[in-house]
Formats: structure tokens, C-alpha cells, sequence
């Protein structure tokens, strides 16, 4: 009979009391990991994700005529007025649906 590979009999000499203990270790480690990383208050994101953007939050334009700025107000620009406010999907009428799927997830 042929030896098995040395990887295979590493896997096979761990217990199954040993592949629980690993299991869980990666488990406790990785739950861990994603809590460290949500540390930021939701609702600081939330406010991030969708903006309430009008047209004259946009910066002034760096090529505009500083006289026509006086005569005629500020220039702003948008680069797209529907979607430059927010990330997608949250730039969208359901919104808030979507922000409170967000925080009921965040509870869970």
C-alpha cells in the first residue's frame, strides 16, 4: 500500500475536538474582524450614502470670470444632478427603505 501525502496525513492526525477548537477560533476571529471594522456610528454613514444635494452645493468653477461670478451669482456646477448626491443605490427615490434595511441589518 502507498503512503498517503504528507499533506493528507497532517489533515488526518487533528481530532475532531481539535477541528471544533480551529473552527470556532476562525469563527471568534473573523466576527471579530467585522465588528472592528463597523466601528464607525451608522449614522455618520448614513448621512455619507445620501446627501441632500441642490445645485448650489457644488464647488464654484476654478474657470469662471471672477466679474460675471458678481453679476450674475456664483457658479456651481453638478456633474450629474440625479446621481451626484448620494452612492448608489441610496441616490434613489426608496432611500430611506434602504437605509432602514441598513439599520435593521446593523442591529441583527
Amino acid at each position: 500500500m502507498a503512503l498517503l501525502p504528507v499533506g493528507i496525513r497532517f489533515i488526518i492526525s487533528f481530532s475532531r475536538d481539535q477541528w471544533y477548537r480551529a473552527f470556532i477560533f476562525m469563527l471568534t476571529f473573523l466576527l471579530y474582524a467585522s465588528f472592528h471594522l463597523s466601528r464607525k456610528p451608522i449614522s455618520i454613514v448614513k448621512g455619507e450614502l445620501h446627501k441632500q444635494c441642490t445645485a448650489g452645493d457644488g464647488p464654484e468653477s476654478p474657470f469662471s470670470d471672477p466679474s460675471s461670478s458678481t453679476r450674475h451669482g456664483p457658479t456651481h456646477w453638478l456633474l450629474n444632478n440625479e446621481t451626484d448626491c448620494g452612492w448608489a443605490p441610496f441616490d434613489k427615490n426608496n432611500y430611506q427603505q434602504l437605509l432602514g434595511a441598513l439599520d435593521y441589518a446593523f442591529l441583527c
